[in-house]
């Protein structure tokens, strides 16, 4: 059921997707309990369905109950909490909340940078999400340093001539933003990034609900990936 609701999802089929999601979290929390990672996972993927419908309010409300529960599961400074922070973020900053947004992505800035490095791939994406809020906040000079520092890093890392550099992150749209995602189950903190692909990205993926943009996204060679358990969606 979970497998064909990605699928419509990946088709667009967003209301047949909400359908099917809404009825494997009603399972799972009555057969795994809502503190099961299974449940969580159901809880993030139906709220970037809500996101896909543009019904942003019920995609942040799931989302700070996943977040409420990956914390205290795993702790603040687990990958996928701070995934879920990242998504929620995202959810702000689709009701106009940017305040908010840019607390919440300062955060995940400042740990994966500790727990990553300045150079790991999702501290760049982390760093190019808050560039954006701080764009949308009206604090240009921010959004201009952090795009400069992530340019940077992102052209010593692959070339100038590399695709992901032409898009990082000049080259976004006023409504594009990286967010970290789902992609069959397996988020973007778990790929072995030495086995992947960079891409210009379309705005939003049909298949994750999530914005893509600003920074660049993976595009996942599937026989090449090396994924690790997720638990939050």
């Amino acid at each position: 059921m979970n497998n064909l609701a990605t699928t419509y999802s990946g088709l667009g089929e967003f209301q047949k997707a909400e359908k099917l999601k809404v009825q494997v979290l009603k399972g799972r929390k009555k057969l795994l309990g809502e503190g099961h990672p299974d449940t969580l996972l159901t809880m993030g993927n139906l709220a970037s369905t809500y996101s896909d419908l543009g019904e942003f309010q019920k995609a942040k409300e799931l989302e700070v109950l996943v977040l409420q529960k990956c914390t205290k599961l795993l702790g603040e400074d687990h990958p996928d909490t701070l995934s879920t922070m990242s998504n929620l973020s995202s959810s702000y900053s689709d009701l106009g909340e940017f305040q908010k947004a840019k607390e919440l992505e300062f955060l995940v800035l400042e740990k994966r940078a500790k727990l990553l490095g300045e150079d790991h791939p999702d501290t760049l994406l982390a760093m190019g999400n808050l560039a954006q809020t701080y764009s949308d906040l009206g604090e240009f000079q921010k959004a201009e340093e952090l795009e400069v520092l992530v340019l940077e890093k992102r052209t010593k890392l692959l070339g100038e001539d590399h695709l992901g550099t032409p898009c990082c992150p000049m080259a976004r749209s006023d409504n594009c933003r990286v967010s970290d995602c789902v992609l069959g189950g397996i988020q973007a903190a778990s790929y072995d990034y030495s086995k992947v692909e960079w891409v210009i990205p379309s705005c939003t993926s049909q298949s994750t609900g999530r914005k893509w943009g600003a920074v660049g996204v993976y595009r996942v060679v599937a026989a090449m990936l090396q994924p690790t358990p997720q638990l939050c969606g």
